[in-house]
């Protein structure tokens, strides 16, 4: 039967759950919010660590996800609700996991890893409201990197999240930087790895009228161009872009991919 990798060892999980209080309040009571502490004897808990690593073991992870998830319950230590969120995400128990994350993002409101969590969960589970306000978090502490934050949004939504709600998140959050020709460009990105071709190449151009400069969201619109089978148009733009930038490997090896895609062996080599 299949292993799991667990993500503490057993003797310091042990004794991080027997310094601390306990709790049996759910969850789902208060969102994002550490539930209040009834005592629990330190049996109990322990009890509930054996059986999650037992059950890990074995490969039931059913099991183990429920044991960790009543750990972390248990438990004020963010590390075990971390380690009951991944058990729960790999064993796609994603009801559990959204439970296990809230908590952890309680017990430590820093963790940017929560937060990605959290907003996936959400946006696959349909609450757009909720996943919105947790990317837009997400992008705040990300502003430098990752087109402005935009692209790891978009990135994290083509994980496991149906099209519709990827797309309305990724759109409601496009909205409200209008001026953003980032946002247009992590847009046009999730739209074309979903097919909706006609919506990505309307974020790209509208990118582009931002920023008609920004290579990376000029390649991307010949991409699309080449799968709605815009051959020359997207060829011959990408043609272009090689003359202008001779020096260019990214562009040149883009074009050579985009030729071969095209079946135009000749012209690629």
């Amino acid at each position: 039967m299949p292993y799991i990798v667990l993500l503490l060892p057993f003797t310091l999980l042990l004794a991080s759950c027997a310094s601390t209080s306990v709790s049996t309040t759910q969850l789902e009571e208060t969102p994002g919010e550490l539930p209040s502490v009834s005592q629990v004897t330190e049996s109990d808990v322990m009890y509930q660590v054996l059986l999650g690593e037992l059950a890990g073991k074995t490969g039931d992870l059913q099991t183990a996800t429920r044991a960790y998830v009543d750990v972390a319950r248990m438990s004020a230590d963010p590390a075990v609700a971390e380690r009951a969120t991944r058990i729960a995400l790999f064993g796609r128990d994603y009801p559990r996991a959204l439970e296990a994350a809230r908590y952890w993002e309680a017990l430590d409101p820093q963790s940017l890893d929560a937060r990605q969590i959290i907003a996936v969960l959400y946006a696959r589970f349909g609450e757009i409201d909720l996943a919105v306000q947790y990317f837009e978090t997400i992008i705040m502490a990300t502003q430098g990197a990752h087109n402005g934050g935009y692209g790891l949004a978009a990135t994290l939504l083509s994980q496991d999240v149906p099209k519709k709600n990827a797309l309305e998140v990724m759109g409601q959050l496009t909205n409200r930087s209008p001026d953003d020709f980032r946002a247009k460009y992590a847009y046009a990105s999730l739209a074309n790895t979903f097919a909706a071709y006609g919506d990505a190449l309307n974020s790209a151009e509208a990118g582009l009228a931002l920023n008609p400069d920004y290579r990376p969201l000029r390649l991307l619109r010949a991409q699309i161009w080449l799968q709605m089978g815009n051959t020359d148009k997207a060829l011959d733009d990408v043609a272009a872009m090689t003359r202008d930038e001779p020096e260019d490997l990214e562009t040149r090896l883009a074009y050579a991919q985009m030729l071969v895609e095209a079946k135009r062996y000749d012209q690629s080599r």
